[in-house]
């Protein structure tokens, strides 16, 4: 629905439009920031999104982008490292959001 509305507006390609907007939140997505493992999940997917949203602006720098590259490989490892420890250590919460997540 994002890149819908995105692309209704014109002017750029879907691939770059979809960057840009990765760092917008969506609510129906959100998982409730009740415990540390969840406010770190939320913080991991933040700042990749972040870097995500960043692209378009440096991508045709070659320096810039490869340090981009390395940086999204850094917050991915983060964003895995804290969704295992969400599904450690909050099952249950996860399995009552399961519907949405799929």
């Amino acid at each position: 629905a994002i890149l819908e509305a995105e692309q209704a507006k014109g002017g750029m390609e879907s691939d770059e439009k979809l960057l840009r907007v990765s760092g917008q939140s969506i609510a129906f997505y959100e998982l409730p920031p009740k415990t540390q493992e969840l406010k770190d999940l939320i913080k991991a997917s933040s700042a990749l999104k972040g870097i995500l949203s960043g692209i378009p602006d440096q991508i045709e720098d070659r320096t810039k982008f490869l340090g981009i590259i390395r940086d999204i490989a850094s917050a991915i490892k983060n964003l895995l490292d804290a969704i295992n420890a969400v599904a450690t250590e909050n099952a249950a919460l996860v399995k009552s959001q399961k519907n949405n997540l799929e």
